[in-house]
């Protein structure tokens, strides 16, 4: 591939579309600015053009991400009912969507957040949109008087440990082989939040009922319209 191929905005595309794939195959912003030259196929000048360093460049991805995990954000709570619980829940599943269809953008965002090379501006930014959205959707549960008081910090941090940890799991393709083990298995993203949101409800469900819809043989009360093993790619 010939430098002068591209034209301005081609190179910068292709170089933040290598640094993606990159990340996702390394779980992480392990590279060099020579290295990402190289895979493109252009000089290492040529980078310089377009990103005074490295940290320019991940600052560039990271406001990106931030806007692409707003998006599915914003997208979920759209198609939920506009119920407090409902759209509490969406952005559980939007969490694990994004990490399924853009593992790049979440191995920089989530996995290595506090790389030296990323900007604290960026890092702040996320906090007030992407955490910001769980924080008011937890207030404006509790102000309904469904979830229990408490501090929605602490509350987002608990309810983001469980999605995060199938995120995580499913954005990198991992899966379990029947061949192998035909007995565990991944609980679904619905699933997942309402048995995390469970214990912090007013008046939580009865233990038979998350039994028979979440643990059950053959349950599949609250299936994804998208199941795990169909999403992990």
């Amino acid at each position: 591939m010939k430098t002068n191929s591209y034209h301005h905005n081609d190179l910068a595309k292709a170089l933040t579309r290598a640094a993606l794939d990159l990340m996702e195959e390394r779980n992480g912003p392990h590279f060099s600015l020579r290295e990402l030259a190289r895979i493109v196929g252009v000089t290492h000048p040529s980078v310089y053009r377009h990103f005074k360093d490295k940290s320019e460049l991940l600052n560039r991805l990271m406001d990106q991400g931030i806007d692409r995990m707003r998006t599915y954000q914003l997208a979920e709570q759209a198609e939920a009912p506009d119920t407090p619980l409902e759209q509490l829940q969406a952005l559980c599943t939007a969490y694990v969507r994004f990490a399924r269809e853009n593992a790049g953008f979440f191995s920089l965002l989530f996995d290595s957040f506090h790389h030296a090379d990323c900007d604290v501006g960026s890092r702040k930014r996320f906090n007030s949109e992407t955490l910001g959205a769980l924080f008011s959707a937890i207030e404006r549960c509790q102000e309904a008087g469904i979830l229990i008081p408490g501090d929605p910090g602490r509350i987002a941090g608990y309810l983001i440990l469980a999605p995060h940890g199938l995120a995580s799991y499913t954005a990198r393709g991992l899966g379990f082989d029947p061949a192998v083990n035909d007995r565990l298995t991944l609980m679904g993203v619905k699933e997942l939040a309402f048995v995390g949101i469970a214990p912090l409800l007013c008046n939580p469900p009865d233990r038979s009922v998350i039994s028979e819809l979440v643990f059950g043989a053959g349950s599949g009360g609250l299936a994804d319209p998208d199941p795990a093993e169909g999403a992990d790619q």
